[in-house]
Formats: structure tokens, sequence, C-alpha cells
């Protein structure tokens, strides 16, 4: 059985795909999550990579830390004209 596991095993070699995400707070910069190929597969819509992020997807029910920015969700965004 190990043999046919070594057969079928596929050697990936040079670059492959992947995502990264960042944060900063002032001049600091944290490297917050990492996938690369098939990892990355269930990051197929917006939501999933929202999910990701330091942010996540800023909806009403979820509970932000102090001072993190939490808008309301499909709220008005201020602009000045």
């Amino acid at each position: 059985m190990a043999e046919m596991a070594t057969a079928n095993a596929v050697l990936m070699e040079g670059e492959e795909h992947g995502l990264s995400v960042f944060f900063q707070v002032d001049d600091d910069v944290f490297h917050t999550y990492s996938a690369y190929a098939r990892g990355t597969e269930s990051l197929t819509d917006s939501y999933r990579l929202l999910d990701t992020t330091p942010y996540g997807r800023q909806q009403d029910f979820e509970d932000s830390p102090a001072g993190w920015p939490q808008t309301p969700t499909y709220g008005k965004v201020e602009t000045k004209s």
C-alpha cells in the first residue's frame, strides 16, 4: 500500500500560487495568514476571502475589539463633495 501512495505522489517544483494577508498597526506589519496551492481552494468567494482578513466581514453580529472600526452592514459611506 505504501508503494502505491509513493507511485502516485506528485512532486511540485518551482513556484505555486498563494495568498498572504498582512495587517498594519502604525509602523508594525503583521503577516496574519498564508495559504498556497491547494490550500487556497476554499477562497472561491468574497465572503471566504473576507473571513481571512483581520477585520473580517464587518457584519453587525461580529464582536470587534475596542478601537477597531465597525460600520453597519451595507451602511452608507459618508463622502465629502
